[in-house]
């Protein structure tokens, strides 16, 4: 079921899997502001429907800021993430190899210095990433 849905982001809700996909937005300097509100859109869902995996499919997204900005954006984000009741979260990635290493030096840096309580993995197909967040 579509929980929201407004041209910038899309959230979609399979309660059977208990899986929210999120398509995400591309993140601009000129739509800050609409990033921050997506991902309290993000989080607000998963705190109403009391989600327990989230796919955040980041394979097709622009990334057009600077590497402080997103650092900001991904930090706040992450923080509000680990105040819910997320067990596990997959991110689909993109074919850029520069992006990629940064998203991993993030990672490992979040979870040496935050000790997150809940599992994420970073895939490079979206079906390995369901099979993965459907697993026990």
């Amino acid at each position: 079921m579509i929980l929201y849905e407004n041209g910038f982001i899309r959230l979609e809700y399979d309660a059977s899997t208990d899986l929210l996909y999120v398509d995400g937005p591309d993140v601009q300097e000129y739509a800050l502001l609409r990033v921050y509100e997506a991902s309290n859109i993000i989080v607000g869902a998963i705190g109403k429907y009391n989600i327990k995996r989230l796919l955040i499919d980041s394979s097709e997204t622009i990334v057009d800021i600077s590497h402080e900005d997103y650092k900001v954006v991904m930090n706040q984000f992450t923080r509000d993430l680990m105040k819910t009741s997320l067990q596990k979260v997959v991110r689909v990635a993109t074919s850029d190899a520069a992006r990629e290493s940064g998203v991993e030096k993030y990672v490992k840096q979040v979870s040496q210095s935050a000790k997150p309580s809940l599992a994420f993995q970073n895939f490079t197909s979206r079906a390995a990433a369901i099979a993965w967040l459907r697993a026990e």
